[in-house]
């Protein structure tokens, strides 16, 4: 069976969300806090991207709906998770033991929860595809 050339033009967006979120990632960490939000902004422009050329293409793969949740994962829930904490760290130390502690632990909440999200619908029957369920990781 021959595999659809089509697909790798979704496959492509996606990629570039995937580096997009990484690249925030490292601009949080150097400090960069506004250049690594308008990334992550980016990113929900690439992730519009990859979803219409599949379906625009008809190139959708099983591949494609993984790839899209790892990268989504990285760019919608690592790199803000990041973002906050960074920006949050960079702020005066005075009291910050106890508070640190909340953010670290609410960013963890927000990672892990993302993480289910992305799963859910990785594992929702297509059927059930029609509607959207919960809050959007993007």
């Amino acid at each position: 069976m021959k595999k659809n050339p089509k697909i790798l033009i979704p496959n492509i967006f996606t990629g570039l969300n995937m580096l997009i979120g990484l690249t925030s990632v490292f601009y949080s960490i150097q400090g960069s806090y506004i250049d690594a939000a308008w990334l992550i902004l980016l990113s929900t422009v690439m992730d519009k991207l990859d979803g219409t050329a599949a379906r625009f293409l008809n190139a959708s793969s099983i591949f494609g709906v993984e790839f899209d949740s790892f990268s989504d994962f990285i760019s919608f829930a690592i790199a803000p998770a990041i973002l906050v904490f960074s920006y949050y760290n960079s702020l005066s130390t005075e009291g910050r033991l106890a508070q640190n502690f909340y953010v670290v632990a609410a960013c963890a909440v927000y990672v892990v929860f993302s993480a289910i999200r992305l799963a859910k619908y990785n594992t929702t029957q297509s059927d059930d595809r029609n509607y959207f369920y919960g809050m959007t990781t993007t």
